[in-house]
């Protein structure tokens, strides 16, 4: 965890030590509904540097790029890491199963339209995305064959894979012209998966055939 928090802060750092001096330093005027935008002296913003802070919860790291392609539409592209030598999230689900490892990858395609300019120092948005995820849990099963009272231990590896799409709500807000923080909830469905998916299914992480809902929250950095 403390790599992970060290990685996010170097990377963090250069990006603003690299971009502080194209930005003016001084806090944005809100005007949620207004048809005016109060930041036009500002730089616009083309592409920002986004960090998912939520992913740590899950022992991940997740990291993604959202570009404009017209004044009110991005499209946002993301990747994510998760590794844990502790899966007791997952030991909930059969007691005969033990997980004593988790490693999973996350990416995120995710077409976003905005109320206003993506500009704008506030903004609500609608998105349309589309999600794939892997995960591999390993551990050991108890099995007991009663004829001789024995308990027998065996390794066991649940590889599972799977698709979702759907869409998410939001709101956007920039601070001091370099920064931006949104919220977002939605759901949609995971029509497909293979592998163990009964076994890696999770509130957050999602596996199984399902409707899913969805919330968040991601931080922003103009690049």
């Amino acid at each position: 965890m403390k790599v992970k928090f060290l990685i996010t802060a170097l990377v963090t750092s250069l990006f603003i030590a690299h971009n502080v001096h194209a930005y003016e330093i001084r806090p944005l005027t809100k005007n949620v509904f207004s048809k005016s935008v109060t930041s036009n002296e500002l730089k616009p913003v083309k592409q920002e540097l986004v960090f998912y802070p939520l992913s740590f919860v899950m022992s991940g790291f997740e990291l993604g790029t959202e570009i404009l392609t017209k004044p009110n539409n991005t499209f946002r592209i993301s990747a994510g890491y998760f590794m844990s030598n502790s899966a007791n999230s997952y030991n909930t689900f059969s007691e005969s199963f033990y997980y004593n490892s988790m490693e999973g990858f996350r990416s995120e395609l995710q077409y976003r339209f905005y109320s206003r300019d993506f500009s704008a120092p506030d903004n609500f948005f609608l998105g349309i995305y589309g999600v794939y995820k892997h995960i591999t849990l390993k551990g050991e099963q108890e099995t007991y064959n009663n004829m001789t009272g024995v308990y027998t231990t065996t390794p066991i590896n649940h590889i599972s894979d799977a698709v979702s799409m759907g869409t998410v709500l939001g709101y956007r807000t920039r601070f001091y012209d370099i920064f931006s923080m949104d919220f977002f909830f939605g759901g949609g469905i995971t029509p497909t998966n293979i592998g163990n998916a009964s076994e890696a299914h999770t509130f957050m992480l999602p596996f199984r055939k399902s409707i899913n809902l969805r919330a968040g929250l991601t931080l922003g950095i103009k690049i």
